[in-house]
């Protein structure tokens, strides 16, 4: 799964956030090309959705992963042809600003699994997944796969973690 990440002066990310990005990723062999499907407009102005749709054009045989914030927003991502919805956003976008960021978006996982079961798109649950208990819920609740990222990949934050609540 390919991506980039490119920051505004407002302080938002945006994943894969125009056509030069996905170009570039293609043009690097990526196999399947994220974005940021949210809320969020693109630089240009242009919707997210609406740019997943023109892409699913110009690109019928790449597949595409919307990373998400919202339900609202993973629904539409699968209707503008995503192949693969994540959960990655939730909470991290105005949209999604009240989802507890103690753990995952149960919430969330639950609903996509519901709104998508029957249809081709694969959801992936991911953001704030911590432990084996919290990946195999994930599952459970019906996700194809689980990102396992922090928890693996920042050991500094893992130890903060240990010892916020150690410390009570």
């Amino acid at each position: 799964i390919g991506l980039t990440k490119a920051s505004y002066g407002d302080g938002s990310v945006l994943i894969t956030p125009d056509r030069a990005a996905v170009a570039g990723l293609l043009a690097a062999g990526t196999d399947i090309v994220a974005l940021d499907v949210t809320g969020r407009l693109r630089p240009d102005g242009q919707a997210a959705v609406d740019l997943l749709r023109d892409l699913r054009s110009e690109h019928p045989d790449v597949p595409f992963m919307a990373d998400i914030a919202t339900l609202s927003e993973g629904v539409m991502a699968a209707e503008a042809g995503a192949l693969i919805v994540g959960t990655t956003l939730s909470g991290y976008t105005p949209q999604s600003a009240d989802v507890d960021h103690d753990g995952p978006d149960w919430a969330l996982i639950e609903g996509l699994a519901r709104e998508l079961a029957g249809t081709t798109v694969k959801l992936v649950a991911e953001g704030r997944i911590w432990t084996p208990a919290e990946a195999r819920r994930a599952l459970d609740l019906g996700a194809h796969a689980v990102v396992v990222g922090t928890a693996i990949t920042r050991p500094r934050i893992v130890t903060q973690t240990f010892v916020h609540t150690m410390r009570g």
